[in-house]
């Protein structure tokens, strides 16, 4: 990067301001995209879990709901 101010002319200033609000910006974007991608990842649905039910002679059936336990479909 080349720091070319001339400090008569009456834009310097205006470059400086442009160059501290790029620096933020560059400095931030990193926690920002971190953020938005952490939302967008609890955003998305979450996939079926297996269901377990307890028998009454004291087994456990595990069934996974994307699995289709019918035979003629």
């Amino acid at each position: 990067m080349t720091w070319l101010v001339r400090f008569g002319d009456p834009t310097w200033q205006q470059q400086l301001q442009q160059w501290v609000r790029d620096f933020k910006f560059h400095a931030t974007l990193k926690p920002r995209l971190d953020r938005e991608e952490e939302k967008w990842h609890a955003a998305q649905p979450q996939p079926p879990q297996p269901t377990i039910t307890h028998e009454p002679d004291g087994s456990m059936r595990i069934t996974a709901p994307w699995v289709n336990d019918d035979p003629t479909t």
